[in-house]
């Protein structure tokens, strides 16, 4: 985070975004090609290889696969390492983002524009905390965060929130 700080104060969008991107492989102890399967519990490359001839590419498929075709996918793995997997999934994050611009009616080029942001996190009931990421290879416990960044022309960071949903 602090090299996503360091660069922003430039007001570099690119590098902003690279190491936003380098900041959660670390936490996940992936690369930027790995599969996004590799952040479940018990997920091996030869996992992954099964999984890409089941047509199941990411997390969401995964939730979103047939009983069947999960079943087939996670075979071989105990009903304890299922419910590990299961878990993950289900912590997973889907952001909603809704926006408007207040003063659209009087914007002018090179203006100011004043924008309300809602994020919300689907399928999190208000009272239930979420707890830790799973993140085994993180030295230390590491809770959820966003960043809301705002570009604008020539690559420049326009502005930058890092947040908690």
């Amino acid at each position: 985070q602090g090299l996503v700080d360091v660069i922003s104060s430039c007001g570099w969008l690119t590098p902003a975004l690279h190491s936003m991107e380098l900041s959660q492989q670390i936490v996940q102890a992936t690369t930027w090609n790995a599969s996004p399967l590799m952040q479940l519990p018990h997920f091996t490359q030869s996992l992954v290889e099964k999984a890409k001839k089941l047509k199941i590419e990411d997390v969401f498929d995964v939730m979103n696969a047939e009983d069947g075709t999960r079943d087939k996918l996670l075979e071989g793995l105990t009903s304890s390492q299922v419910q590990d997997v299961a878990r993950a999934c289900n912590r997973f994050p889907v952001i909603s983002l809704e926006y408007k611009v207040q003063n659209a009616d009087v914007l002018v080029a090179n203006g100011s524009a004043r924008i309300v942001v809602r994020l919300g996190r689907d399928a999190v009931e208000e009272e239930a905390a979420l707890g830790p990421v799973y993140a085994p290879y993180y030295a230390k416990e590491k809770e959820e965060s966003w960043w809301l960044v705002v570009g604008g022309p020539g690559n420049a960071l326009v502005a930058i929130k890092r947040i908690t949903i």
